[in-house]
Formats: structure tokens, sequence, C-alpha cells
């Protein structure tokens, strides 16, 4: 096969497999701007109290589950704010599930070290925070659905175990979301593929 039809395969191919899977989440620390964005969401305010537990539901639905053996924090405090931990070792991880597929998710944290958000499901993960932060809102919104998250802690660093702390979760599907668009290179991967069936003829012949 002639060199320019090589290059122009692989080029395709490399093209669409970074647009393929490419993801990001737009991210808010402003309440009032992510409301914007997602119109009227799903609202847990935390206000029954739970006992600590492996597994607990919220009011509206939500459950929350703890994956280590200890008893740590899984739990809706006598102050209305679900209190949680996890740990650098990874054995201690909190998932939300959220009993449908949603894209927009949103918080007023607290006890901030480092924190991450793993949407399951997806190959996408979302920094809440990377270094000890004040009390505040922290939300994003994904192109990609998913039905449960998963908080963990980087390994390997400082922070030994992240105890935190959240109230008036907002959760649903953004209301302005676009379809994700179909990658501007799938036309030239597939005359790609046809240039290399053509030249596979032509030699068989």
């Amino acid at each position: 096969m002639p060199s320019f039809l090589k290059t122009i395969a692989l080029g395709a191919i490399v093209s669409v497999g970074l647009s393929l899977s490419a993801h990001a989440a737009t991210i808010f620390t402003d309440r009032t701007a992510f409301d914007a964005v997602t119109g009227p969401l799903a609202l847990e305010t935390f206000d029954t109290p739970i006992a600590r537990a492996a597994l607990i539901t919220f009011d509206g639905g939500i459950t929350s589950s703890r994956s280590g053996t200890t008893n740590s924090p899984n739990e809706v405090n006598n102050f209305g704010s679900f209190s949680t931990l996890v740990t650098r070792d990874q054995k201690n991880l909190i998932t939300l599930n959220f009993g449908k597929q949603i894209n927009a998710f949103g918080a007023d944290f607290s006890g901030l070290g480092s924190l991450f958000a793993d949407l399951l499901g997806t190959d996408e993960s979302v920094t809440i925070a990377s270094s000890f932060q004040p009390a505040g809102f922290f939300g994003f919104v994904s192109d990609e659905l998913f039905s449960s998250l998963q908080f963990r802690t980087a390994p390997g660093i400082g922070f030994g175990s992240q105890l935190f702390s959240l109230d008036n979760l907002l959760s649903g599907t953004a209301a302005d979301v676009s379809p994700v668009p179909l990658p501007a290179t799938l036309p030239l991967l597939l005359a790609a593929f046809g240039g290399i069936g053509i030249m596979r003829r032509r030699r068989a012949h």
C-alpha cells in the first residue's frame, strides 16, 4: 500500500481514538452559576439523622455504601449533613448510587483535603480538591451519563484519611446539555479503510 495511504489511515485511527476517549466535566464552585446551567435538580438536605452503617439510604432515595470493614463514618449527623471518610490505602471508599442515570452533581462540601470522584461506568474522574480547601460549593456537569460515583483520596500522599461532610446535595440531568456530536474525523477514518480495501483487491488481482 502506498505510504501516503498508510499515513492517512494511521492519522485517522489515532484522531478518532482521541475524539472518542476525551471526556471532560464542566466544574462549578458557584451554586448560582451551576443552577443556571442545570435547571431544577433533585435536592437532598439530610434533615433526617441516619446512624452509621455500611449502607444507608437518604430521604430522597440516594444510597451511600462504604467499602471498608471498619466502623468508619457513613452517616447523616445531628447537624443535618452527610459525614463520611475515605482512606489513603483505598480500602475505605464511599459510593453514592442515584438509582438512575444523571450527568450533574453538586453539594456544599466541608473538611476537604484531597478528594476525587470517579464516575462509575465511565472513564471519567473529577478532582474535587487536591489540597486543603475552605468549606464551599462544588459541582460538575459531565458529558457522560452515570448512575453512581465513588469518592476516594489520592494514594501515596500525606493527607492520610480524608474525613469530609456534604450538604444540600443536587443531582439529576442538566437541562441544556447537548448530545455528543459524531467525531469530525469519522469520515476520514471510513475513507482510509475504504482505500485500504481497494488496494488489497488490486493486489489480489
